[in-house]
């Protein structure tokens, strides 16, 4: 069977829009996996200071820790996301070996 050039360009623009498809799909219930475990460790950190507000004694006022926290949170899901594309990439370019780790 022959196919044109034409045909050709049209059912990769096809499989194209697929898989962008599939891919933002995908990236959609890792950016909610990420935000619940960013929404973890900012509930878990922004609660130390209640916890134990004697071991801040010195360093951070609970102002300054929130802001602290605030900061390492926004860090943490920059680089989480970027972490997961990073893999993503490597794996769809065939980087990844299954005893790579």
């Amino acid at each position: 069977m022959k196919i044109t050039k034409r045909q050709l360009r049209r059912l990769i623009r096809e499989e194209k829009q697929k898989l962008m498809h599939e891919t933002i799909a995908d990236m959609m219930s890792t950016e909610g996996a990420i935000s619940n475990l960013v929404a973890e460790f900012q509930a878990g950190m922004d609660g130390l200071f209640q916890e134990d507000p004697e071991m801040f004694a010195g360093r951070s006022t609970e102002r300054e820790w929130k802001m602290q926290v605030d900061g390492a949170t926004e860090m943490l899901a920059n680089e989480l996301a970027k972490t997961v594309e990073r893999v993503e990439m490597m794996l769809h370019d065939g980087q990844v070996r299954g005893d790579h780790w």
